[in-house]
């Protein structure tokens, strides 16, 4: 059953696509914020983690993401999938 926290939540979401729709940016628009979705930067791999309460995150599962990266590149021909990569996803498989 939603509460109130869920439906706040999901009003902020549809604030954020409604913005994007309407600007291309989910932080200005037609609908205001409770806050600010943060830019994405490769260094620190910020993102805006959609839970209760909205929070901010960094690398946020950045070793899935990692050997996602790998697999692409070895589809392409441009690498390998490691070891280490094939026993992390083994694992979120148990």
């Amino acid at each position: 059953m939603f509460d109130s926290n869920d439906w706040n939540l999901t009003a902020t979401v549809q604030g954020f696509w409604t913005n994007f729709a309407a600007t291309g940016n989910p932080n200005t628009g037609p609908t205001t914020p409770s806050m600010q979705w943060p830019a994405f930067a490769t260094d620190t791999e910020l993102n805006l983690q959609l839970d209760v309460p909205l929070r901010t995150n960094e690398f946020l599962l950045s070793g899935l993401c990692d050997m996602w990266d790998q697999v692409a590149s070895s589809l392409n021909g441009a690498g390998t999938v490691s070891s280490a990569h094939k026993r992390f996803f083994k694992g979120l498989h148990k």
